[in-house]
């Protein structure tokens, strides 16, 4: 009986090493299945199964395996690793894109330090789902990773200060501060094959720079991410407006600025010739750098229109024909009627007749300008007086 038992307990444990034995082997192959590519991806890549996910196939043919995504299953991945690819790294992936939709459409209403907090929280986010598909190693995920890495990198660069550092680096490029290092490089060509190639050639210079006066995370964005900067800032978009014309907007910032300041110091009042003709200057450079813009869709087209309406009214205000009328405004002017009998009835002061005196009596006003003012205000008289009756609405 002892005997009996003796060899039905080695059965047992026989039986209990193998099975032991089989689940040990089973976890080491889910393992090598699902970690090992990640650190070891061309080993792996030799023996894998692979194919153009590009090529045409027979969706009805059942042999093929597809993935939920509708690719064939990639032999690098295997089942095991397209449920980690589905878990860890796709639906974070989606989460990430409702976060920054959520973001974007809350954003006017945000203070400035809740912008930061929510942005920090978003960008990571996104950044480590994209860092789950890299990391994978097997084509389906790299696929994946390259419908959606754009995504956060757009995010961080719209809403992060890195186009604050730009501005400030287009500036140093101008000023020439950087000598030994902004003036080797064409970073503000209109040409993208040579902004690209100044970018690449001048990446310690934009680098250092940016450890200098801009934020230490654009500094670690920059350092981390470069290629992928490169890529978007340097390239014109394929599609709609992306951050390459973002950022080559960014270089009208400092013509902008100057045209506001020049607005608002013409606001306070006692406005001279002089200050029409600088503020329309600011204005012109402002344009012509709106019109040397590869692609100027990052500027709203309420801006350019405003602006460009805007320009003309100064350019119209500094003009010799508006001065003149102005003074003769001022001054009440009241010409000879003996000599003028066609300006009985008008004063210059009185608005309630303008339309009336530069249309009916236009010739009239004319001759009493040219006489007071000098031939000057001559210069494009039919185009200031088309204009000053399109401004009264006459």
């Amino acid at each position: 009986m002892w005997q009996f038992c003796k060899i039905l307990m080695y059965i047992i444990l026989t039986f209990l090493g193998l099975l032991g034995l089989t689940f040990a082997l089973c976890v080491a192959y889910v393992t090598c299945v699902v970690f090992l590519p990640t650190y070891f991806p061309t080993p792996i890549h030799k023996f894998s199964r692979t194919w153009d996910i590009e090529t045409a196939m027979d969706l009805n043919d059942p042999n093929i395996k597809l993935s939920k995504w509708g690719l064939r299953y990639d032999g690098e991945c295997g089942k095991v690793r397209m449920i980690f690819l589905d878990m860890d790294c796709m639906g974070p992936a989606e989460k990430c894109q409702k976060k920054i939709g959520e973001f974007q459409k809350g954003y006017k209403k945000m203070k400035q330090n809740e912008k930061e907090e929510k942005f920090a929280n978003v960008s990571h986010y996104c950044f480590e789902a994209a860092a789950c598909m890299r990391g994978m190693a097997c084509k389906e995920a790299t696929y994946q990773y390259k419908l959606f890495y754009k995504i956060p990198h757009n995010f961080y660069m719209n809403y992060s200060k890195l186009p604050s550092c730009m501005i400030k680096f287009y500036d140093a490029v101008r000023d020439g501060s950087l000598e030994n290092c902004t003036s080797s490089y064409d970073f503000l060509s209109k040409d993208p094959f040579t902004k690209n190639r100044a970018y690449s050639s001048g990446k310690f210079c934009l680098l250092s720079f940016a450890r200098q006066y801009c934020h230490p995370l654009v500094f670690g964005y920059l350092g981390n991410y470069y290629d992928v900067f490169l890529e978007l800032a340097t390239i014109p978009s394929q599609e709609n407006c992306g951050i390459f014309e973002t950022f080559e907007s960014l270089e009208c910032q400092r013509s902008i600025e100057i045209f506001e300041k020049s607005v608002k110091f013409l606001k306070n009042g006692n406005q001279t010739q002089t200050d029409y003709a600088d503020v329309g200057q600011a204005c012109d450079q402002m344009q012509y750098c709106f019109g040397n813009l590869t692609n100027s869709c990052a500027i709203s087209s309420e801006l350019q229109v405003k602006t460009k309406e805007y320009c003309e009214k100064m350019h119209f205000f500094a003009s010799p024909f508006w001065q003149c009328l102005e003074q003769l405004k001022h001054e009440n002017f009241q010409p000879d009627f003996l000599k003028y009998p066609c300006f009985i009835s008008h004063q210059f002061n009185d608005d309630s007749q303008a339309c009336r005196r530069m249309t009916d009596s236009a010739d009239c006003v004319k001759e009493i300008m040219v006489e007071q003012c000098g031939r000057d205000i001559l210069d494009g008289y039919e185009d200031s007086r088309k204009y000053l009756l399109e401004m009264w609405d006459c």
